[in-house]
């Protein structure tokens, strides 16, 4: 996932798929962009990323790109990759399936 400090071990397992294919589509725009952070804030995906030598209508590109995958991890659970919603567990924000948050919030009760 482009060059830099950042690497999919550092977020949930369940958006993996999501950030295939984020990196896909700004390989596509940018092949050498640098990523310097990516992890989960209020239970969305944060991505830092910087493009190269990009025009104007290229870089609004990249950005839009990281945008939507931004949007779409709200909706995608960080702990398997189905279809979720965002919950407030132990004062921490989680985007996951309702599954997998009863499971976090029983964890929280022990």
């Amino acid at each position: 996932m482009g060059e830099g400090g950042a690497s999919l071990a550092e977020v949930p397992v369940g958006w993996h798929p999501l950030l295939r294919r984020l990196d896909e589509q700004l390989s596509m725009i940018d092949p050498a962009y640098v990523v310097f952070r990516v992890t989960s804030t209020f239970g969305a995906l944060e991505f830092a990323a910087r493009a190269a030598a990009l025009d104007r209508a290229e870089r609004s590109r990249f950005g839009s790109v990281i945008e939507d995958a931004a949007w779409e991890s709200i909706t995608v659970c960080e702990v398997c990759g189905g279809e979720a919603r965002q919950y407030v567990i132990r004062l921490r924000v989680w985007t996951v399936c309702a599954g997998h948050a009863h499971e976090i919030a029983g964890t929280a009760a022990n």
